[in-house]
């Protein structure tokens, strides 16, 4: 990110805190690195007020889900030619539903666009690609500015009772306070920020053939801290309908709770040792299993079918450290079918443990 120039003035009982200007390498420096979020809904908040030289303290919230994100270049991804003009994509797992999403974005020196979404759980995955591109931040972003945004995005997911959705898209942006945001994150609880808040409307038409089936109307305040190296390091989203700009009840809660000291390496450690669901999942050929050790391990990671015969070994007893890994598997040796993903393995403890899932070859 763009350095921030701190300027700290000892005055009697008065301390200035530091005002940053956001840049498009303060995005692109977040690509490769493995961030934990916790994240709940129906969260009792104190906002704070907008302007200058603020404190928002989030220290006592409470939130208990888990999201586990990446951002990505999104060649890299599954679903990157549904969106061709998208160069960088946010890339999140949410551990207690395993289901994951691709959030795909266009970054240039002077903007951040999003062009649309993927959402894959347990159903048919969920696209959602907007007509035109939806500006998000003119850069440099800095305190005081105001826009707006409009597109129009087509939702579409197998399985529903209708064939698509249409959503007009407005949204009235202000960059309206900087200052210190406290939160419950390990090694870091403290952070130099610029507060954006957007003003949601969104506008709902569901489709069975050409024929409208159901209307409806969103309308929402959120709230975005953004700080140097990290980004977006906790978003407030109000219930719908909601007017009150110092609500008091957030419909969504996330903020950013384990975070790199450096480029590639990561503080904290995941509460628990588990085998995430791969994706995307039924696979061809590639597909990529994500998991997390509380503590240093020695792991093995192995593919068997459904009569127990091992098929691949990814790893055996390969020492990796506490944090979040994934593994890139090519299916092509593979026939269709059911298979199972074990990761075992013993920790530096001497505990011993065993997971698994099951993933599906479609070809």
């Amino acid at each position: 990110m763009k350095k921030i120039f701190l300027i700290i003035l000892f005055l009697p009982f008065i301390q200035l805190f530091a005002q940053i200007t956001i840049s498009e390498s303060d995005i692109s420096s977040a690509l490769d690195l493995d961030l934990q979020h916790h994240w709940d809904s129906n969260v009792p908040v104190t906002l704070g007020s907008a302007g200058t030289n603020r404190i928002w303290d989030f220290m006592n919230v409470q939130v208990d889900s888990i999201q586990m994100q990446k951002y990505v270049h999104s060649s890299s991804t599954p679903f990157a030619s549904t969106f061709p003009s998208s160069n960088f994509c946010q890339r999140t797992i949410n551990t207690w539903t395993n289901d994951t999403s691709y959030r795909y974005y266009h970054s240039l020196p002077a903007t951040y666009a999003y062009t649309g979404y993927v959402q894959l759980g347990q159903g048919a995955p969920a696209f959602a690609k907007y007509a035109s591109e939806f500006l998000l931040v003119n850069f440099p972003l800095s305190y005081n500015q105001t826009w707006s945004s409009s597109t129009r995005m087509k939702l579409t997911q197998a399985g529903q009772v209708y064939d698509s959705a249409i959503a007009n898209v407005r949204v009235k942006f202000h960059s309206d306070g900087w200052g210190k945001l406290v939160l419950n994150s390990l090694g870091i609880d403290t952070f130099d920020v610029l507060r954006l808040r957007h003003n949601d409307t969104i506008y709902v038409t569901a489709y069975l053939g050409i024929f409208p089936v159901f209307r409806d109307t969103i309308r929402t305040i959120n709230y975005i801290y953004i700080t140097n190296n990290f980004g977006i390091i906790c978003e407030i989203e109000s219930k719908d309908g909601e007017t009150n700009p110092n609500f008091t009840t957030a419909a969504t809660f996330r903020y950013l709770s384990d975070t790199p000291v450096a480029v590639n390496e990561i503080v904290a450690k995941p509460p628990q040792t588990e085998l995430l669901r791969n994706y995307p999942n039924p696979c061809n050929p590639v597909t990529h299993i994500m998991y997390s050790l509380a503590e240093a391990s020695d792991v093995t990671l192995k593919i068997f079918d459904i009569t127990g015969k091992e098929m691949v070994s990814l790893m055996n007893s390969q020492r990796k450290h506490a944090g979040n890994h994934e593994v890139e598997f090519d299916t092509v040796l593979l026939a269709s079918g059911v298979y199972v993903a074990r990761l075992s393995g013993v920790t530096e403890n001497g505990r011993q443990f065993s997971t698994m899932h099951t993933m599906i070859v479609a070809k």
